[in-house]
């Protein structure tokens, strides 16, 4: 009958004992597998040939900027910290006073920091609300074409008049 080492493959550590240490021999690991060559691309008679088989794949775009919506926490604060970092790395920010209707003084209090933040920056904060509680602060390097109302990216071209 087998022991316990037995049953799993090992040796016994007690029948090597009895017997002598032995001396073992080196340990020599094993040649790692040799990966196996690539086929070559093939390339057919047009040069837009495109193979499916290969499994690359291109790497992918992360955009820079984003469109951030932000509105006071539950004290009523807005991270204007955190704002000033993001409209200098170029995120453009819409920024919601709604939720503080009732608060007519915190309201001149938010518009006076989100004037702040615009006068930092250099960017101004946009109220696109005639009641003055949703504004846009443009990020860095974003084009504001007050005549027509547009933002854009990059700088805008003159449109052919219709």
């Amino acid at each position: 009958m087998g022991g316990f080492w037995q049953f799993f493959g090992l040796p016994d550590p007690a029948e090597a004992q009895r017997s002598g240490a032995l001396p073992s021999a080196p340990i020599v690991a094993p040649a790692p597998p040799e990966p196996e060559p690539t086929p070559p691309v093939r390339t057919g008679p047009s040069p837009h040939f495109i193979d499916l088989g290969d499994r690359r794949q291109p790497p992918r775009h992360v955009p820079h900027r984003a469109v951030r919506y932000l509105a006071p926490d539950a004290s009523s604060r807005l991270p204007v910290n955190g704002m000033l970092m993001r409209v200098q790395d170029g995120d453009s920010l819409f920024v919601d006073l709604r939720s503080v209707a009732h608060m007519h003084a915190h309201q001149d209090a938010l518009r006076s920091e989100l004037r702040r933040l615009g006068e930092t920056t250099g960017v101004g904060a946009w109220a696109l609300d005639p009641d003055d509680r949703l504004f846009l602060i443009p990020g860095a390097d974003v084009v504001m074409d007050t005549a027509r109302h547009e933002l854009g990216g990059t700088a805008l071209l003159p449109m052919p008049s219709s």
